[in-house]
């Protein structure tokens, strides 16, 4: 392999390959939101109705970054770390 070349997997992933990907990138996406918040508890004012509602905070950037990761390894038949690191915007 070059090393200009990204590292791509020989065949398209499967069904199932997608979902493991979307899964990880949502626990992954869903406890970095929750530790962010556990950080942020003390600076937030908790009688606010928006600061209630980041309760659901979690599900919907765990949904997205899964969603990311997903489409990334799906679409340009990536590795998990690869296509992680796109994900993130770590990588090109």
């Amino acid at each position: 392999m070059r090393p200009d070349s990204k590292p791509q997997l020989s065949e398209p992933l499967g069904p199932s390959l997608v979902f493991i990907y979307f899964m990880i990138g949502f626990v992954l996406g869903m406890a970095f939101t929750m530790i962010a918040l556990s950080f942020a508890r003390p600076y937030l004012p908790l009688e606010a109705g928006w600061a209630r509602a980041l309760v659901f905070a979690p599900f919907l950037v765990g949904g997205v970054f899964g969603k990311r990761v997903a489409g990334f390894g799906a679409r340009e038949t990536l590795p998990l770390s690869s296509a992680l690191g796109r994900a993130l915007g770590a990588r090109r």
